[in-house]
């Protein structure tokens, strides 16, 4: 069942605000992102399961249905994670969005395990991208600062990670090993 239209929310304020505008590859649709909320707050652990919510206003009415892309990657451009989503579970079809009504978009995506993160460099930091895909075609991403240089993604987050401290993985570590020979 699709999400009534008056389910659009009033103008939000994400705690990682953002503005850029990302338009549909064919240039008619498009949408101002405002910006995000991640929980849970604070450094992420490994592993971690991140609940996302975008917030979208709707600037030009769409053609046809996107979908929203988030990327993960470390603070060097290592690519760790890149998730392709229906906006709003597909409830309320972009086809239908009208000029400036504004949309909370809830998506899950888990953080890359410590094995995974070890093997990219125990990265410090995690950033967060934000990309339109519509068909396979990326859409176009501008900035206030640089409208005229438009990209595939946005940088939306970046998100500290809390690594456990070595004593502590040392101490799991040995509770696996055998005890010592006399």
């Amino acid at each position: 069942m699709d999400t009534d239209l008056r389910d659009a929310i009033a103008l939000p304020h994400p705690h990682h605000p953002s503005s850029a505008r990302v338009n549909e590859p064919s240039g008619k649709g498009s949408i101002r992102y405002l910006g995000l909320d991640v929980e849970p707050k604070g450094a992420i652990a490994p592993g971690t399961e991140l609940r996302l919510t975008h917030y979208l206003r709707v600037e030009h009415g769409f053609d046809r249905n996107p979908e929203l892309r988030i990327e993960v990657s470390s603070r060097d451009g290592r690519a760790l994670v890149s998730s392709d989503h229906v906006p709003l579970e597909g409830r309320a079809p972009a086809t239908r969005w009208r000029r400036g009504q504004i949309w909370a978009d809830v998506h899950r995506l888990r953080v890359p395990s410590e094995a995974e993160l070890e093997a990219s460099g125990r990265p410090a930091e995690l950033e967060l991208w934000f990309g339109l895909v519509v068909d396979g075609a990326h859409g176009r991403v501008t900035t206030d600062e640089h409208p005229e240089v438009p990209r595939e993604r946005h940088l939306i987050a970046r998100l500290a990670v809390d690594w456990p401290s070595s004593s502590a993985r040392t101490d799991a570590r040995s509770s696996t090993i055998s005890p010592e020979m006399p």
